[in-house]
Protein backbone atom coordinates (compact mmCIF):
# COMPACT_ATOMS: atom_id res chain seq x y z
CA UNK A 1 0.00 0.00 0.00
CA UNK A 2 1.36 3.22 -0.93
CA UNK A 3 0.54 7.34 -1.48
CA UNK A 4 0.71 7.49 -4.37
CA UNK A 5 -1.90 10.71 -4.83
CA UNK A 6 -3.20 12.68 -2.66
CA UNK A 7 -1.15 14.95 0.24
CA UNK A 8 1.84 12.26 0.46
CA UNK A 9 1.78 11.57 -3.03
CA UNK A 10 6.07 12.72 -3.47
CA UNK A 11 6.70 10.30 -0.81
CA UNK A 12 4.61 7.92 -2.73
CA UNK A 13 6.64 8.33 -6.21
CA UNK A 14 9.72 8.35 -3.91
CA UNK A 15 8.47 4.73 -2.11
CA UNK A 16 7.17 3.32 -5.82
CA UNK A 17 11.12 3.91 -6.94
CA UNK A 18 11.90 2.04 -4.19
CA UNK A 19 10.59 -0.85 -4.86
CA UNK A 20 11.15 -0.91 -8.86
CA UNK A 21 14.97 -1.22 -7.91
CA UNK A 22 14.03 -3.90 -4.87
CA UNK A 23 12.12 -6.21 -7.54
CA UNK A 24 15.13 -5.95 -9.99
CA UNK A 25 17.77 -6.40 -7.54
CA UNK A 26 15.86 -9.72 -6.18
CA UNK A 27 15.13 -10.77 -9.51
CA UNK A 28 18.74 -10.32 -10.89
CA UNK A 29 19.68 -12.85 -7.63
CA UNK A 30 17.16 -15.53 -8.72
CA UNK A 31 14.30 -14.57 -7.49
CA UNK A 32 12.76 -16.76 -4.96
CA UNK A 33 13.50 -20.51 -5.54
CA UNK A 34 13.26 -19.95 -9.31
CA UNK A 35 10.62 -18.19 -9.72
CA UNK A 36 9.88 -14.26 -9.86
CA UNK A 37 9.21 -11.97 -7.30
CA UNK A 38 6.52 -9.35 -8.30
CA UNK A 39 5.11 -6.53 -5.90
CA UNK A 40 1.24 -5.38 -6.54
CA UNK A 41 0.54 -1.74 -6.08
CA UNK A 42 -2.93 -0.13 -4.22
CA UNK A 43 -3.16 3.33 -3.60
CA UNK A 44 -4.19 4.55 -0.23
CA UNK A 45 -4.59 8.16 -1.68
CA UNK A 46 -2.74 9.66 1.98
CA UNK A 47 -5.78 8.65 3.94
CA UNK A 48 -6.88 6.29 6.58
CA UNK A 49 -9.99 4.71 4.94
CA UNK A 50 -8.06 5.06 1.23
CA UNK A 51 -5.32 2.29 3.05
CA UNK A 52 -8.15 0.07 4.65
CA UNK A 53 -9.74 -0.08 1.22
CA UNK A 54 -6.22 -0.56 -0.36
CA UNK A 55 -5.91 -3.46 2.08
CA UNK A 56 -9.32 -4.57 0.87
CA UNK A 57 -8.30 -4.68 -2.61
CA UNK A 58 -5.22 -6.28 -1.79
CA UNK A 59 -6.69 -8.79 0.42
CA UNK A 60 -9.41 -9.78 -2.67
CA UNK A 61 -6.96 -11.20 -4.50
CA UNK A 62 -5.93 -14.59 -2.41
CA UNK A 63 -2.57 -14.61 -4.09
CA UNK A 64 -0.49 -12.62 -2.41
CA UNK A 65 2.17 -13.85 0.26
CA UNK A 66 2.88 -10.93 2.32
CA UNK A 67 1.74 -7.15 2.79
CA UNK A 68 3.40 -3.68 3.39
CA UNK A 69 1.65 -1.33 5.02
CA UNK A 70 1.91 2.29 4.98
CA UNK A 71 5.00 4.31 6.49
CA UNK A 72 2.15 6.86 8.48
CA UNK A 73 1.45 5.71 12.01
CA UNK A 74 -2.08 7.15 11.15
CA UNK A 75 -3.12 5.23 8.45
CA UNK A 76 -1.50 2.05 10.29
CA UNK A 77 -3.46 1.62 13.66
CA UNK A 78 -6.26 2.50 11.22
CA UNK A 79 -5.76 -1.02 9.29
CA UNK A 80 -4.44 -2.97 12.02
CA UNK A 81 -7.98 -4.54 12.65
CA UNK A 82 -8.00 -5.83 8.66
CA UNK A 83 -4.33 -6.81 8.53
CA UNK A 84 -4.83 -9.66 11.87
CA UNK A 85 -8.42 -10.08 9.46
CA UNK A 86 -5.89 -11.18 6.00
CA UNK A 87 -3.29 -12.86 8.19
CA UNK A 88 -0.35 -12.26 6.18
CA UNK A 89 2.94 -11.10 7.85
CA UNK A 90 3.12 -7.11 7.11
CA UNK A 91 5.62 -4.77 7.27
CA UNK A 92 5.29 -0.99 7.94
CA UNK A 93 7.47 1.83 8.48
CA UNK A 94 4.94 3.63 10.48
CA UNK A 95 6.75 4.11 14.00
CA UNK A 96 4.40 4.90 16.53
CA UNK A 97 5.46 2.36 19.24
CA UNK A 98 1.80 1.28 19.90
CA UNK A 99 1.54 -0.35 16.40
CA UNK A 100 3.92 -3.25 17.82
CA UNK A 101 2.05 -3.33 21.01
CA UNK A 102 -1.50 -4.53 20.34
CA UNK A 103 -0.93 -7.77 20.66
CA UNK A 104 -0.78 -8.53 16.62
CA UNK A 105 1.00 -11.82 15.36
CA UNK A 106 1.21 -10.18 11.94
CA UNK A 107 2.68 -6.94 12.27
CA UNK A 108 6.56 -6.27 11.66
CA UNK A 109 8.21 -3.11 11.49
CA UNK A 110 11.51 -2.05 9.70
CA UNK A 111 12.12 1.42 11.17
CA UNK A 112 13.20 2.12 14.75
CA UNK A 113 9.73 2.74 16.92
CA UNK A 114 9.63 5.97 18.20
CA UNK A 115 9.83 5.19 21.85
CA UNK A 116 13.69 4.31 21.37
CA UNK A 117 14.14 6.81 18.83
CA UNK A 118 12.85 9.29 21.34
CA UNK A 119 15.39 7.99 23.79
CA UNK A 120 18.19 8.45 21.10
CA UNK A 121 17.42 11.67 19.88
CA UNK A 122 16.85 12.58 23.99
CA UNK A 123 20.21 11.12 24.68
CA UNK A 124 21.92 13.11 22.03
CA UNK A 125 20.50 16.20 23.07
CA UNK A 126 22.04 16.18 26.37
CA UNK A 127 24.97 14.29 26.13
CA UNK A 128 26.35 15.38 23.14
CA UNK A 129 24.53 18.70 22.13
CA UNK A 130 24.47 19.77 25.79
CA UNK A 131 21.24 20.91 25.59
CA UNK A 132 19.19 21.77 29.09
CA UNK A 133 16.58 23.51 28.32
CA UNK A 134 14.49 21.28 25.64
CA UNK A 135 11.28 21.96 23.99
CA UNK A 136 9.19 20.40 21.83
CA UNK A 137 6.86 20.63 18.61
CA UNK A 138 5.24 18.33 16.72
CA UNK A 139 2.27 17.62 14.66
CA UNK A 140 -1.07 16.23 16.29
CA UNK A 141 -1.83 13.16 14.52
CA UNK A 142 -0.82 9.41 15.87
CA UNK A 143 2.80 9.81 14.54
CA UNK A 144 3.31 13.44 16.11
CA UNK A 145 1.16 12.67 19.38
CA UNK A 146 3.57 9.34 19.80
CA UNK A 147 6.52 11.03 19.63
CA UNK A 148 5.88 14.34 21.77
CA UNK A 149 5.01 11.68 24.54
CA UNK A 150 8.45 9.36 24.06
CA UNK A 151 10.11 12.76 24.05
CA UNK A 152 8.95 14.03 27.30
CA UNK A 153 8.80 10.20 29.02
CA UNK A 154 12.79 10.11 27.93
CA UNK A 155 13.73 13.24 29.69
CA UNK A 156 11.95 12.37 32.68
CA UNK A 157 13.35 8.46 32.83
CA UNK A 158 16.61 9.38 31.34
CA UNK A 159 17.39 12.82 33.09
CA UNK A 160 14.92 13.91 35.59
CA UNK A 161 13.78 16.75 33.47
CA UNK A 162 10.47 17.87 31.98
CA UNK A 163 10.11 19.93 28.20
CA UNK A 164 9.66 23.76 29.01
CA UNK A 165 7.87 24.00 26.42
CA UNK A 166 4.90 21.76 24.09
CA UNK A 167 3.84 23.55 20.80
CA UNK A 168 1.25 21.67 18.59
CA UNK A 169 0.37 22.60 14.84
CA UNK A 170 -2.09 20.35 12.37
CA UNK A 171 -1.05 18.98 9.26
CA UNK A 172 -1.66 21.45 6.45
CA UNK A 173 -1.06 24.80 8.59
CA UNK A 174 0.78 27.92 6.86
CA UNK A 175 1.73 29.91 9.58
CA UNK A 176 4.10 28.33 12.69
CA UNK A 177 5.39 32.08 13.99
CA UNK A 178 3.20 31.64 17.15
CA UNK A 179 4.67 27.99 17.92
CA UNK A 180 8.02 29.26 17.18
CA UNK A 181 8.02 32.51 19.25
CA UNK A 182 6.64 30.71 21.69
CA UNK A 183 9.65 28.27 22.27
CA UNK A 184 11.82 31.23 22.21
CA UNK A 185 9.69 32.76 25.12
CA UNK A 186 10.27 29.93 27.04
CA UNK A 187 13.95 29.93 26.95
CA UNK A 188 14.45 26.49 24.92
CA UNK A 189 18.22 26.29 24.15
CA UNK A 190 17.03 22.80 21.20
CA UNK A 191 13.87 22.06 20.05
CA UNK A 192 13.00 18.42 19.41
CA UNK A 193 10.09 18.34 16.18
CA UNK A 194 8.23 15.15 15.48
CA UNK A 195 6.76 16.50 12.05
CA UNK A 196 4.81 13.71 10.13
CA UNK A 197 4.24 15.92 6.68
CA UNK A 198 7.41 17.18 4.58
CA UNK A 199 5.74 20.04 2.79
CA UNK A 200 4.91 21.25 6.41
CA UNK A 201 8.61 21.07 7.51
CA UNK A 202 9.82 22.73 5.03
CA UNK A 203 7.89 25.81 5.60
CA UNK A 204 8.01 25.21 9.36
CA UNK A 205 12.17 25.85 8.63
CA UNK A 206 11.77 28.46 6.32
CA UNK A 207 9.71 30.52 9.85
CA UNK A 208 12.36 29.52 11.88
CA UNK A 209 15.28 31.19 9.76
CA UNK A 210 13.62 33.83 8.96
CA UNK A 211 12.59 34.80 12.43
CA UNK A 212 16.22 34.37 13.62
CA UNK A 213 15.73 32.07 16.49
CA UNK A 214 18.13 31.49 19.03
CA UNK A 215 17.49 27.58 19.81
CA UNK A 216 19.40 24.69 17.79
CA UNK A 217 17.17 22.16 16.00
CA UNK A 218 17.00 18.28 15.92
CA UNK A 219 14.01 16.77 13.67
CA UNK A 220 12.90 13.68 13.26
CA UNK A 221 13.36 11.90 9.87
CA UNK A 222 11.04 13.82 7.86
CA UNK A 223 13.16 17.14 8.81
CA UNK A 224 16.24 15.41 6.78
CA UNK A 225 13.90 14.15 3.44
CA UNK A 226 14.91 15.28 -0.15
CA UNK A 227 11.11 16.88 -0.14
CA UNK A 228 11.80 19.02 2.98
CA UNK A 229 15.19 20.06 1.65
CA UNK A 230 14.07 21.07 -1.39
CA UNK A 231 11.48 23.20 0.15
CA UNK A 232 13.48 24.70 3.28
CA UNK A 233 16.76 25.49 0.87
CA UNK A 234 19.50 27.36 2.97
CA UNK A 235 16.74 27.70 5.86
CA UNK A 236 17.95 24.04 7.09
CA UNK A 237 21.50 24.69 7.33
CA UNK A 238 22.71 23.38 10.94
CA UNK A 239 19.72 21.78 12.08
CA UNK A 240 20.21 18.51 13.43
CA UNK A 241 18.16 15.60 11.98
CA UNK A 242 17.49 11.75 13.18
CA UNK A 243 16.36 9.18 11.46
CA UNK A 244 16.61 5.49 9.90
CA UNK A 245 18.52 6.22 6.77
CA UNK A 246 20.95 8.63 5.33
CA UNK A 247 22.29 8.17 2.07
CA UNK A 248 25.74 9.00 3.72
CA UNK A 249 25.69 6.58 5.83
CA UNK A 250 28.55 3.98 4.98
CA UNK A 251 26.41 0.65 6.01
CA UNK A 252 27.30 -2.61 4.35
CA UNK A 253 25.01 -2.15 1.03
CA UNK A 254 24.20 1.20 1.31
CA UNK A 255 26.59 2.89 -1.29
CA UNK A 256 25.91 -0.05 -4.38
CA UNK A 257 21.82 1.16 -3.83
CA UNK A 258 22.84 4.49 -3.50
CA UNK A 259 24.53 3.98 -6.76
CA UNK A 260 22.11 2.22 -8.42
CA UNK A 261 18.87 4.37 -7.22
CA UNK A 262 21.71 7.38 -8.97
CA UNK A 263 21.55 5.69 -12.05
CA UNK A 264 17.79 5.12 -12.64
CA UNK A 265 16.38 7.70 -11.17
CA UNK A 266 19.05 10.63 -11.47
CA UNK A 267 18.76 11.16 -7.25
CA UNK A 268 19.24 10.07 -4.47
CA UNK A 269 17.25 7.72 -2.33
CA UNK A 270 15.23 9.29 1.04
CA UNK A 271 13.44 7.51 3.96
CA UNK A 272 10.37 6.61 1.85
CA UNK A 273 12.34 4.74 -1.31
CA UNK A 274 14.52 2.70 1.47
CA UNK A 275 12.13 1.68 3.70
CA UNK A 276 10.24 -0.15 0.77
CA UNK A 277 13.50 -1.25 -0.46
CA UNK A 278 14.56 -2.97 2.17
CA UNK A 279 11.09 -4.27 3.14
CA UNK A 280 10.67 -6.16 0.48
CA UNK A 281 14.65 -7.15 0.74
CA UNK A 282 13.20 -9.04 3.89
CA UNK A 283 10.63 -10.79 3.09
CA UNK A 284 12.83 -11.94 0.18
CA UNK A 285 15.44 -13.17 2.30
CA UNK A 286 12.74 -15.41 5.01
CA UNK A 287 10.95 -16.84 1.64
CA UNK A 288 14.46 -17.96 -0.04
CA UNK A 289 15.04 -19.55 3.73
CA UNK A 290 11.76 -21.89 2.42
CA UNK A 291 8.82 -20.35 4.58
CA UNK A 292 5.99 -21.64 2.36
CA UNK A 293 2.63 -20.28 3.91
CA UNK A 294 2.06 -17.00 6.06
CA UNK A 295 2.60 -18.76 9.56
CA UNK A 296 6.38 -20.38 8.34
CA UNK A 297 6.94 -16.59 6.92
CA UNK A 298 6.03 -15.41 9.73
CA UNK A 299 8.17 -17.46 11.80
CA UNK A 300 11.56 -16.88 9.68
CA UNK A 301 11.03 -13.09 9.44
CA UNK A 302 12.06 -12.92 13.38
CA UNK A 303 14.81 -15.57 12.37
CA UNK A 304 15.92 -13.52 9.87
CA UNK A 305 19.27 -11.03 10.36
CA UNK A 306 19.88 -8.89 7.37
CA UNK A 307 22.20 -5.89 6.51
CA UNK A 308 20.36 -3.62 4.39
CA UNK A 309 20.44 -0.26 2.66
CA UNK A 310 19.00 1.39 5.80
CA UNK A 311 21.54 -0.60 8.54
CA UNK A 312 21.15 -3.71 10.07
CA UNK A 313 17.95 -5.61 10.78
CA UNK A 314 16.78 -8.21 13.39
CA UNK A 315 13.60 -8.55 15.33
CA UNK A 316 12.41 -8.41 18.59
CA UNK A 317 9.64 -10.90 19.93
CA UNK A 318 7.07 -7.75 19.27
CA UNK A 319 8.04 -7.56 15.67
CA UNK A 320 10.28 -4.51 15.81
CA UNK A 321 13.45 -4.38 13.37
CA UNK A 322 15.86 -1.56 13.49
CA UNK A 323 17.47 -0.82 16.72
CA UNK A 324 19.46 2.51 16.44
CA UNK A 325 19.30 6.33 14.90
CA UNK A 326 21.56 7.96 12.62
CA UNK A 327 21.98 11.59 13.66
CA UNK A 328 22.98 13.80 10.65
CA UNK A 329 23.63 17.52 10.29
CA UNK A 330 22.10 19.43 7.08
CA UNK A 331 24.94 21.40 5.56
CA UNK A 332 24.43 22.90 2.11
CA UNK A 333 21.30 20.95 1.77
CA UNK A 334 22.80 17.46 2.09
CA UNK A 335 23.16 15.42 5.22
CA UNK A 336 26.35 15.54 6.92
CA UNK A 337 26.79 12.22 8.93
CA UNK A 338 27.71 12.94 12.52
CA UNK A 339 27.32 9.28 14.13
CA UNK A 340 25.08 6.60 15.35
CA UNK A 341 23.21 6.12 18.63
CA UNK A 342 22.00 2.83 19.06
CA UNK A 343 19.75 1.09 22.63
CA UNK A 344 22.91 0.48 24.23
CA UNK A 345 23.21 4.27 24.93
CA UNK A 346 19.88 4.44 26.62
CA UNK A 347 21.12 4.82 30.40
CA UNK A 348 19.70 6.44 33.75
CA UNK A 349 21.62 9.65 34.55
CA UNK A 350 19.46 11.89 36.35
CA UNK A 351 20.80 15.45 36.20
CA UNK A 352 21.85 17.34 39.65
CA UNK A 353 19.39 19.89 40.60
CA UNK A 354 20.27 23.30 39.41
CA UNK A 355 21.35 22.04 35.64
CA UNK A 356 18.33 23.47 34.11
CA UNK A 357 19.08 27.23 34.15
CA UNK A 358 16.20 29.23 34.48
CA UNK A 359 14.17 30.67 31.00
CA UNK A 360 14.96 34.34 30.05
CA UNK A 361 12.48 36.96 30.55
CA UNK A 362 10.79 37.83 26.92
CA UNK A 363 8.42 41.00 26.51
CA UNK A 364 5.09 39.28 25.39
CA UNK A 365 4.49 42.28 24.17
CA UNK A 366 7.07 41.98 21.95
CA UNK A 367 5.44 38.50 20.91
CA UNK A 368 1.98 40.08 20.29
CA UNK A 369 4.22 42.42 18.17
CA UNK A 370 5.74 40.27 16.30
CA UNK A 371 2.72 38.34 15.82
CA UNK A 372 0.19 41.61 14.62
CA UNK A 373 3.36 41.77 11.87
CA UNK A 374 3.46 38.29 10.73
CA UNK A 375 -0.34 38.92 10.04
CA UNK A 376 0.09 42.03 8.42
CA UNK A 377 2.47 40.65 5.87
CA UNK A 378 0.53 37.41 5.36
CA UNK A 379 -2.65 39.70 4.86
CA UNK A 380 -0.63 41.46 2.14
CA UNK A 381 -0.14 38.28 0.29
CA UNK A 382 -4.11 37.87 0.25
CA UNK A 383 -4.40 41.35 -0.78
CA UNK A 384 -2.65 41.04 -3.48
CA UNK A 385 -4.85 38.18 -4.48
CA UNK A 386 -7.72 39.93 -3.85
CA UNK A 387 -6.96 42.70 -6.11
CA UNK A 388 -7.01 40.58 -9.28
CA UNK A 389 -10.67 39.90 -8.14
CA UNK A 390 -11.14 43.95 -7.47
CA UNK A 391 -10.09 44.93 -11.06
CA UNK A 392 -12.46 42.55 -13.25
CA UNK A 393 -15.01 43.56 -10.97
CA UNK A 394 -14.19 47.18 -11.60
CA UNK A 395 -13.91 47.14 -15.21
CA UNK A 396 -16.58 43.93 -16.22
CA UNK A 397 -18.39 43.21 -13.20
CA UNK A 398 -17.49 39.56 -13.34
CA UNK A 399 -15.54 37.16 -10.71
CA UNK A 400 -13.37 34.78 -12.08
CA UNK A 401 -13.13 31.63 -9.93
CA UNK A 402 -9.64 30.27 -11.47
CA UNK A 403 -8.07 33.66 -9.88
CA UNK A 404 -5.94 31.49 -7.91
CA UNK A 405 -5.03 29.18 -10.65
CA UNK A 406 -3.92 31.91 -12.25
CA UNK A 407 -1.58 33.15 -9.32
CA UNK A 408 -0.10 29.32 -9.27
CA UNK A 409 0.87 29.18 -12.93
CA UNK A 410 2.62 32.64 -11.94
CA UNK A 411 4.41 31.15 -9.50
CA UNK A 412 5.56 28.28 -11.54
CA UNK A 413 6.81 30.24 -13.80
CA UNK A 414 8.81 32.52 -11.73
CA UNK A 415 10.25 29.77 -9.78
CA UNK A 416 11.02 27.96 -13.67
CA UNK A 417 12.73 30.56 -14.96
CA UNK A 418 14.43 32.21 -11.66
CA UNK A 419 17.44 29.83 -11.45
CA UNK A 420 18.45 30.58 -15.35
CA UNK A 421 18.28 34.22 -15.50
CA UNK A 422 18.22 35.65 -12.08
CA UNK A 423 14.72 36.74 -9.93
CA UNK A 424 14.10 40.04 -10.84
CA UNK A 425 14.96 39.43 -14.98
CA UNK A 426 12.48 36.03 -14.53
CA UNK A 427 9.84 38.26 -12.27
CA UNK A 428 9.70 40.74 -15.05
CA UNK A 429 9.33 37.80 -17.89
CA UNK A 430 6.35 36.19 -15.66
CA UNK A 431 4.25 39.50 -15.76
CA UNK A 432 4.91 39.57 -19.65
CA UNK A 433 3.87 35.57 -20.12
CA UNK A 434 0.77 36.31 -17.96
CA UNK A 435 -0.29 39.17 -19.75
CA UNK A 436 -0.17 37.46 -22.94
CA UNK A 437 -1.47 34.34 -21.25
CA UNK A 438 -4.64 36.92 -19.70
CA UNK A 439 -5.88 37.94 -23.50
CA UNK A 440 -5.84 33.67 -24.03
CA UNK A 441 -7.39 33.56 -21.23
CA UNK A 442 -10.54 35.73 -21.83
CA UNK A 443 -10.84 34.51 -25.57
CA UNK A 444 -11.50 30.89 -24.29
CA UNK A 445 -13.45 32.15 -21.33
CA UNK A 446 -15.43 35.15 -21.95
CA UNK A 447 -15.23 36.32 -25.86
CA UNK A 448 -17.82 32.92 -26.65
CA UNK A 449 -20.38 34.14 -24.07
CA UNK A 450 -19.84 37.51 -24.30
CA UNK A 451 -23.56 38.40 -25.15
CA UNK A 452 -25.10 35.93 -22.62
CA UNK A 453 -22.14 36.92 -19.62
CA UNK A 454 -24.24 40.69 -20.26
CA UNK A 455 -27.20 38.92 -19.20
CA UNK A 456 -26.43 36.85 -16.64
CA UNK A 457 -22.94 36.34 -15.30
CA UNK A 458 -23.24 32.85 -14.06
CA UNK A 459 -22.25 31.85 -17.73
CA UNK A 460 -18.69 33.35 -16.69
CA UNK A 461 -18.20 31.24 -13.13
CA UNK A 462 -19.35 28.42 -14.66
CA UNK A 463 -16.56 28.65 -17.81
CA UNK A 464 -13.63 29.88 -15.28
CA UNK A 465 -14.35 26.69 -12.98
CA UNK A 466 -13.92 24.90 -16.00
CA UNK A 467 -10.51 26.78 -16.82
CA UNK A 468 -10.08 26.59 -13.11
CA UNK A 469 -9.94 22.27 -13.17
CA UNK A 470 -8.17 22.78 -16.51
CA UNK A 471 -5.03 24.82 -15.24
CA UNK A 472 -4.51 22.99 -12.31
CA UNK A 473 -4.10 19.64 -14.17
CA UNK A 474 -2.10 21.64 -16.62
CA UNK A 475 0.41 22.10 -14.02
CA UNK A 476 0.43 19.14 -12.42
CA UNK A 477 1.98 17.45 -16.34
CA UNK A 478 3.85 19.82 -16.79
CA UNK A 479 5.46 20.43 -13.22
CA UNK A 480 4.33 17.29 -11.15
CA UNK A 481 3.80 17.34 -7.90
CA UNK A 482 7.02 18.38 -6.81
CA UNK A 483 6.78 21.73 -4.63
CA UNK A 484 8.39 25.16 -6.52
CA UNK A 485 9.96 28.33 -4.82
CA UNK A 486 11.70 30.81 -5.87
CA UNK A 487 14.62 32.74 -3.52
CA UNK A 488 12.58 35.85 -2.79
CA UNK A 489 13.72 39.00 -4.63
CA UNK A 490 14.13 40.84 -1.67
CA UNK A 491 16.96 38.76 0.33
CA UNK A 492 16.63 35.95 2.67
CA UNK A 493 17.54 37.74 5.76
CA UNK A 494 15.84 39.68 8.35
CA UNK A 495 16.34 43.10 10.62
CA UNK A 496 16.16 43.35 14.10
CA UNK A 497 14.56 46.41 15.32
CA UNK A 498 12.63 46.94 18.62
CA UNK A 499 13.08 43.50 19.50
CA UNK A 500 11.03 42.65 16.41
CA UNK A 501 12.03 40.04 13.25
CA UNK A 502 11.05 41.90 10.41
CA UNK A 503 12.16 39.07 7.76
CA UNK A 504 13.16 41.39 4.27
CA UNK A 505 11.30 39.23 2.25
CA UNK A 506 7.56 40.10 3.98
CA UNK A 507 8.85 43.86 4.35
CA UNK A 508 9.05 44.05 0.48
CA UNK A 509 5.73 42.18 0.28
CA UNK A 510 3.90 45.10 2.34
CA UNK A 511 5.83 47.65 0.70
CA UNK A 512 4.97 45.94 -3.04
CA UNK A 513 0.96 45.84 -1.51
CA UNK A 514 0.94 49.02 -0.09
CA UNK A 515 2.21 50.83 -3.81
CA UNK A 516 -0.43 48.56 -5.49
CA UNK A 517 -2.79 49.80 -3.63
CA UNK A 518 -2.53 53.43 -3.36
CA UNK A 519 -1.41 53.17 -7.39
CA UNK A 520 -4.68 50.93 -8.13
CA UNK A 521 -6.81 53.88 -5.94
CA UNK A 522 -5.55 56.60 -7.77
CA UNK A 523 -5.77 54.44 -11.16
CA UNK A 524 -9.74 54.18 -10.18
CA UNK A 525 -10.19 57.80 -8.92
CA UNK A 526 -8.14 60.26 -10.47
CA UNK A 527 -7.78 59.27 -13.70
CA UNK A 528 -10.08 59.11 -16.97
CA UNK A 529 -9.07 55.83 -18.15
CA UNK A 530 -10.41 54.34 -14.56
CA UNK A 531 -13.18 56.33 -14.36
CA UNK A 532 -14.39 54.74 -18.02
CA UNK A 533 -13.49 51.24 -16.61
CA UNK A 534 -15.86 51.82 -13.63
CA UNK A 535 -18.48 53.33 -15.88
CA UNK A 536 -18.52 50.39 -18.15
CA UNK A 537 -18.60 47.89 -14.81
CA UNK A 538 -21.99 49.80 -13.78
CA UNK A 539 -23.82 50.27 -16.91
CA UNK A 540 -22.68 49.05 -20.22
CA UNK A 541 -25.08 50.83 -22.41
CA UNK A 542 -25.21 54.05 -21.10
CA UNK A 543 -21.17 54.23 -21.05
CA UNK A 544 -21.51 53.28 -24.98
CA UNK A 545 -24.07 56.05 -25.51
CA UNK A 546 -21.12 58.23 -24.21
CA UNK A 547 -18.65 57.41 -26.20
CA UNK A 548 -16.84 55.44 -24.23
CA UNK A 549 -15.65 51.91 -26.06
CA UNK A 550 -16.84 49.51 -23.50
CA UNK A 551 -15.32 46.24 -25.72
CA UNK A 552 -11.77 48.09 -25.29
CA UNK A 553 -12.41 48.59 -21.63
Amino acid sequence: VMELTGKNALAGQQARRGAQLAVEDINREGGIRGRAFEVVVEDSASNNAGAVNALNKLAERGDLAALIAPIRSTQVLASLPRINEIGLPTITGATNEYITRQGSRWIFRNRTDDGLAAQLAVVFAVKVLGARRIGILHDTDAFGTGGRIAVARALAELYSIEAVAVETYNTGDRDYTGQLLNLRNAGCDLVISYCTNEPDVGLILRRYRQLGMPYRWLGSPSSGTSISLNIARRAADGIYVFTDFSPERATARGPAYRAAFRRQFGMDPDLAATQIYDALLLFAEALRRGARGPEELRRELLQTRLEGAAGPYYFDPSGNGRHDVAIVRIQNGRQQPIGVVDETSVKREPLPPGSVPPAPRYARLATAAQLMLEGVALGSIYALVALGFVLLYNAANLVNFAQGELVMIAGYLLASMAPRWGTWPAFALTLAAMAAGSVVFRRCTFDPIAELAARDFTAFIVTTLGASIFLKNLARLIWGAEPALADSPFGAGSVQWLGLYVPSHEAGIVALTSLALAALYLFFQRTMLGVRLRAVAQDHNTAGLMGIPVRRM
